[in-house]
């Protein structure tokens, strides 16, 4: 099973590209879920989440309808990991699981997260907490990339999150694993002169072309037979991109697109 869905669904610049123009914001994630099986939240990487926020989500989409929750950065990003913030991180989750809708819980470390212990004691203090649910990771600095690595987050059932990012020195590569019963690809877009020096969302501007995810079509089918479920999610927001590019490797796939058209 390949669940093809965004990182995020709440952007201005999405009206036009990917919304009708006039639709209320309370109505975007309604008009998302039915074009998409599964959405990755990002909103609660910015601000840590209270239970109320999913509550609220998982009444607007149907119920087969599925979450990845990103983790809020002061777990991730932050010098000391504060129990307080984790538990909270891990209750506001409930309404998801409760309903059957949680994923899992994706932890996304910056790139000067780098492979050393004390990074390794960081990473079981969120696995540990996360237990029984689904904790994926997402390394962006390379030291990551060592078969020791893969090897104990496949002992220790997390999974590992393959990346599609600009090829930059010291940069994550985009190399595919699979470290549990879960495969989770993420698609940042390759736009390597403002990965370093521009905003948030210059970063991310790119749009990738039917060649480039013809490419990573014959990689996830290959996974999909290792796993019990894979999920793919494009991050490249800027201006309504992940949503066309989602839809094209839908299209790749042979998977119906509800809209019956591209984006």
């Amino acid at each position: 099973m390949i669940l093809i869905g965004t990182s995020g669904y709440s952007f201005a610049d999405w009206k036009g590209p990917f919304y009708p123009q006039g639709l209320p914001d309370s109505k975007t994630l309604s008009y998302y879920a039915e074009e998409f099986p599964t959405v990755e939240i990002n909103t609660s990487f910015y601000r840590l989440p209270q239970r109320k926020l999913f509550g609220a989500m998982k009444k607007r989409v149907p119920p087969q309808f599925l979450f990845w929750i990103k983790l809020y950065r002061g777990l991730t990003h932050e010098a000391s990991l504060d129990p307080a913030q984790l538990s909270q991180m891990i209750d506001s989750v409930a309404p998801l699981e409760d309903s059957g809708q949680l994923a899992g819980l994706l932890a996304q470390f910056p790139w000067s997260f780098r492979n050393h212990p004390a990074a390794w004691d960081r990473i079981e203090r969120l696995a540990e907490a996360a237990r029984p649910r689904m904790l994926a990771v997402e390394f962006r600095h390379d030291s990551w990339n060592r078969p020791e690595v893969f090897g104990r987050l496949r002992d220790r059932a997390m999974t590992y999150c393959i990346v599609d990012a600009p090829p930059i020195s010291n940069l994550m590569p985009s190399v595919v694993h699979t470290t549990s019963t879960v495969a989770y690809f993420r698609f940042h877009g390759r736009n390597s002169k403002a990965w370093w020096s521009g905003s948030g969302s210059e970063r991310y501007n790119y749009s990738y072309s039917p060649e480039e995810l013809n490419h990573w079509k014959d990689r996830i089918q290959q996974v999909e037979s290792k796993v019990r479920k894979v999920f793919v999610f494009f991050n490249n927001c800027h201006a309504g991109h992940a949503a066309k590019n989602a839809q094209m490797l839908r299209e790749l796939l042979g998977q119906p697109l509800p809209s019956g058209r591209l984006f």
